[in-house]
């Protein structure tokens, strides 16, 4: 029902979001009760546009080649249609990929939750191309270990536009069902 609805949105809106952070404890708490959390200046300027020129490179060179994954999908407002650009892999495609899924304070949160011992399964780039003209609007870069997603966004996000899909407290379920 509508009232059910509008508690719900009520108690998102209310709870206190994660921030930006540097203390590891911080992020594995806002990752325990948010289902996510942000690593304040994770990656440096530079090195996030070498891996948006390395990922944008890589998706030219894989369409030139005929190898390109691309997923096509409904129209935003304005009618213009979605379609998305999967670059799968990367950890064989360049050293700067290799470092971003090596990531220090990444792997010390994955290993807070998964313990010492976990396996990078894979390492995606997904270029959005919904801009006018098919531009590309926002890469991201999906790493994921056994049992827990990372998502680098390189670029700034247009918040207003962006739902994400997050579990909170899906991390303590999942050690529940485990029981640990």
């Amino acid at each position: 029902d509508a009232s059910g609805t509008d508690s719900v949105a009520a108690v998102a809106t209310s709870r206190i979001l994660p921030q930006p952070s540097s203390d590891l404890s911080k992020l594995c708490s806002d990752l325990e009760t948010h289902g996510y959390c942000i690593i304040d200046g994770a990656l440096s300027p530079v090195v996030l546009a070498q891996l948006a020129h390395r990922t944008m490179d890589q998706a030219a060179a894989e369409a030139a080649a005929g190898v390109d994954v691309v997923e096509m999908g409904g129209a935003d407002a304005s009618g213009s249609e979605l379609r998305q650009q999967q670059v799968w892999s990367l950890a064989n495609k360049g050293e700067e990929f290799v470092s971003l899924m090596l990531h220090k304070t990444v792997n010390q949160i994955v290993q807070h939750v998964l313990g010492n011992e976990f396996q990078l399964s894979h390492c995606t780039g997904t270029i959005n191309y919904s801009r006018p003209g098919g531009e590309p609007e926002q890469g991201t870069t999906t790493i994921n270990d056994l049992g827990m997603d990372q998502f680098w966004m390189p670029q700034p996000v247009d918040k207003s536009q962006v739902v994400p899909e997050v579990r909170p407290g899906s991390v303590t379920a999942q050690r529940a069902i485990n029981g640990e």
